[in-house]
């Protein structure tokens, strides 16, 4: 699961429900403002996207259109020090 603060990269942009998620960008990078716990799932609001219908409250969207944001640098190093 996510975390506040943390970044995330959007990897499906499809309609769901019949709606087409507002502004969200394939492959963009996001930060995770906040965390929702439905029954059929969990959703995320992000620091960048707001809904100007509702008045500028955070729109949520569903958690499983974000994967973390991998640091290649960080990454790198891990897989270095598993083959040391």
């Amino acid at each position: 699961m996510f975390r506040r603060g943390q970044k995330v990269v959007c990897v499906d942009i499809s309609p769901k429900d019949g709606r087409t998620p507002i502004e969200l960008v394939l492959n963009a990078i996001y930060t995770i403002r906040d965390i929702y716990k439905f029954d059929d799932g969990a959703g995320v609001s992000l620091e960048e996207v707001f809904s100007v219908e509702e008045g500028d409250f955070a729109a949520e969207f569903a958690a499983e259109r974000f994967r973390p944001l991998v640091d290649m640098k960080r990454s790198k190093d891990a897989r270095q020090r598993e083959n040391a």
